[in-house]
């Protein structure tokens, strides 16, 4: 609720919750959640949080190819027209998202 600002009711944003974990998981504490469930609440939290810009850091990571394929099109979903930028390992990921890759050399 603390990210998602003002114009979030808390039902909004226990439903979009629930698209991205099971039921039992909406009311425990983060902190008791799975790594892969954990990295859902992220991954809601940034696309609910208002901003011009969406910064991900491996999103994907510690998810099966199911629940990678829900979050990409969650992702989608929520997006709105906004920049996002993606660090990851997986070539495919850029392919899903369907974006294009910036290789980035030291």
């Amino acid at each position: 609720m603390m990210a998602a600002g003002r114009s979030r009711k808390a039902a909004q944003v226990k439903s979009e919750l629930g698209r991205l974990l099971p039921e039992e998981c909406l009311t425990r504490p983060v902190s008791t959640l799975s790594g892969g469930m954990k990295r859902r609440v992220a991954v809601m939290r940034a696309l609910l949080t208002p901003s011009d810009i969406l910064l991900m850091d491996e999103p994907f990571t510690g998810l099966d190819e199911e629940m990678k394929q829900r979050v990409i099109e969650y992702i989608k979903e929520k997006q709105e027209g906004r920049l996002l930028l993606i660090s990851t390992h997986q070539e495919e990921d850029v392919t899903l998202l369907e974006g294009r890759l910036l290789r980035l050399f030291q």
